[in-house]
């Protein structure tokens, strides 16, 4: 009989005498208690590394899925921390437990001992499975993550930010990831490079912009506390952000010294200082270090690893000019504009790659001729011209995007163009509040006026302290029926800029709508637009039952607005729902392309003559997409 497979009987021998092989090493005399094996190779037989190795893999496993769905849910960071720390604190609990069971004791009988080993080696493969099975899920993650961030992580995450994105509330917490870059200070002797330290808090504001796990004020809010006394409690509360980054540029040469803070606006406390030396050659690298510092001290984990890359000038002096270009379009004086007209210029002759002096010079020739500065014919072209240059320089800039897809709006009236445009400035920097705002106004034109609301929404939140950005917001309130809201937001707005042209017009007519037809009278009498003044009185002189009055006002409209704005004559005769003349001013408008027809889906002044078979036909003449179906009339019956 073969006995092959049999372990043979331990012959009779003294307890001390060592089993024969496959019996682990003897048992070491009394009294010598040192490892006769190294202790890698002690550690490779207990099964130890292998354990340790799938516990690590399994870890990674649990804890990358964990830290996307806590950012997305905006879980407090020691949240991220406690679970790091249970999984640390389990580490020592699998592997000690791992080390005990492949533990042999030497007193073993030979034929248990070969069932034991048999055991061990049956455990061993399959701790190779396992670590072979979690390697191949790690690297499927790997492979599959970009159409994971893309049809999966990165929705749920718009989502998360749509509730970040919620209005502003009494009592509602500031969210931890977010801060506002505050005008830097001009500390050169001469005081004479404003430009360039205004430029530096710009250039961070884009940067930290483009980090989706943060939320940054918009550079027109922040702007607001320029040569002012600081309140860092105050400025923190006005902003709605948790953190302020303040500084100063000093220049002497070609030498730079920038000095940077970072603040906790619920202590004062100093967060983060640093003061960095350079010269101007490497003021983007400077730049991108305090950038990176911030988030440091924030202590938050980029999604994507690092910090945005962006284009760095060619040349320097070509980017000093842009700096300064910059600077004097933000007046939004003739004046500026034709000196930042020259800078720019000279800078794209020195530079013709640095895409930001092409995006910047297409908005100067369109605010020029939205302002009356420049004749349109010449201006538009050639804003068109240098956004384009733009966009085939850089196709990423969200910016060169929103100021191509104003022109399609305002100039083109091409919607299916203007929305592609902002849809890929909204892929690129979602949480930029220009390109929220230029989203919120495409979409009211499209009548799709809760999306519009929500884009406004999330523009004023990054843009607390923006005055149009309020009355916009009041703008699509009202045309989606929330008077409440509306009123609310064209008061901001007035608290902002009393003297803006059409704030007192839009709360006239909430109030209007809402019953309250003194008060808007009142309203319509503060307008600071002669335009918008008359046609408020001459409504609400209607819904009063005032008709001479009503009759005297229109007049006056008429003589005013008929050359450049005959879309506001065409409101007066919606509302009072005399149906031919409006539809006769509306085609006026049509064929001068009065901006202003453009509001026409989401305007509830023409909810009495939507109904007319015309209306449907004046939508198609202007590219724009039909109702679907004919709205109620009540709301504007008092």
């Amino acid at each position: 009989m073969s006995v092959e497979n049999t372990p043979a009987k331990a012959p009779t021998a003294p307890k001390d005498d060592a089993p024969v092989a496959p019996a682990p090493p003897a048992k070491a005399p009394a009294g010598h208690g040192g490892i006769n094996l190294p202790i890698l190779q002690k550690l490779k037989q207990h099964h130890v590394g292998r354990v340790a190795l799938l516990y690590l893999g399994v870890s990674w496993i649990i804890l990358e899925p964990v830290h996307v769905v806590f950012h997305m849910l905006e879980m407090p960071e020691w949240a991220n921390q406690l679970v790091i720390l249970v999984m640390v604190l389990g580490f020592p609990l699998t592997v000690i437990p791992a080390w005990i069971y492949a533990a042999t004791p030497a007193t073993m009988k030979p034929d248990a001992l070969q069932a034991r080993h048999s055991g061990l080696r049956r455990m061993n493969r399959r701790l190779n499975y396992a670590i072979a099975a979690v390697a191949g899920v790690m690297l499927l993650y790997f492979l599959i993550y970009p159409w994971l961030d893309k049809h999966f992580i990165g929705p749920i995450r718009e989502d998360a930010r749509a509730s970040l994105n919620a209005p502003v509330v009494s009592g509602a917490p500031v969210p931890t990831r977010s801060i506002a870059v505050l005008p830097f200070v001009d500390m050169s002797q001469a005081r004479d490079q404003q430009y360039l330290a205004d430029g530096l808090g710009d250039e961070l504001v884009n940067l930290l912009t483009q980090i989706p796990e943060l939320r940054v004020a918009a550079r027109t809010s922040s702007s607001l506390f320029k040569d002012k006394p600081r309140n860092v409690a105050t400025m923190a509360k006005e902003l709605n952000v948790a953190h302020l980054l303040e500084g100063s540029v000093r220049k002497a040469g070609n030498q730079v010294r920038i000095s940077a803070q970072l603040i906790r606006a619920d202590t004062g406390y100093e967060l983060w200082s640093n003061t960095y030396d350079g010269t101007l050659d490497n003021l983007f690298q400077l730049q991108d270090q305090i950038a990176g510092a911030v988030v440091q001290a924030l202590k938050f984990k980029l999604l994507g690893g690092s910090l945005p890359v962006r284009q760095a000038p060619a040349n320097q002096e070509a980017y000093d000019l842009y700096l300064q270009g910059q600077f004097f379009a933000r007046s939004h004086t003739k004046e500026g504009f034709t000196r930042a007209l020259d800078y720019l210029q000279r800078a794209i002759k020195l530079d013709p790659g640095y895409e930001p002096s092409w995006t910047e010079l297409s908005i100067v020739y369109t605010d020029m001729a939205a302002r009356g500065f420049m004749p349109t014919a010449e201006a538009l072209p050639k804003a068109r011209d240098a956004v384009r240059q733009a966009i085939e320089l850089n196709p990423k800039s969200a910016r060169a995007h929103v100021a191509l897809g104003y022109l399609h709006m305002n100039d083109d009236w091409d919607w299916t163009a203007a929305d592609r445009e902002i849809e890929k400035a909204l892929a690129l920097e979602p949480g930029s509040a220009d390109v929220l705002h230029a989203a919120g106004s495409l979409y009211l034109v499209l009548g799709r006026v809760s999306d519009s609301v929500r884009m406004f929404l999330a523009a004023v939140e990054r843009d607390p302290l923006r005055a149009s950005s309020y009355s916009n917001l009041g703008v699509a309130y009202f045309a989606d029926g929330r008077l409440a809201e509306a009123e609310e937001a064209f008061r901001k707005s007035i608290q902002l800029r009393p003297g803006a042209g059409y704030t007192h017009n839009g709360l006239g007519l909430v109030l209007l709508w809402g019953g309250k037809l003194d008060a808007a009278l009142e309203e319509m009498k503060r307008e600071t637009d002669d335009n918008w003044r008359l046609q408020g009185e001459a409504i609400v002189y209607a819904a009063m039952h005032r008709r001479a009055e009503s009759d005297a006002a229109l007049s006056e409209l008429t003589k005013k607005a008929q050359q450049d704005s005959p879309y506001v004559v065409a409101t007066v005769y919606g509302y009072r729902g005399e149906v031919d003349p409006a539809f006769q001013w509306l085609e006026r408008a049509l064929e001068e392309r009065d901006a202003t027809l453009t509001s026409i889906k989401s305007d509830p002044l023409f909810l009495k003559i939507k109904a007319d078979p015309r209306y449907a036909t004046l939508l198609q003449k202007a590219g724009l997409p039909s109702d679907g179906k004919r709205p109620s009339v009540a709301a504007a019956d008092h």
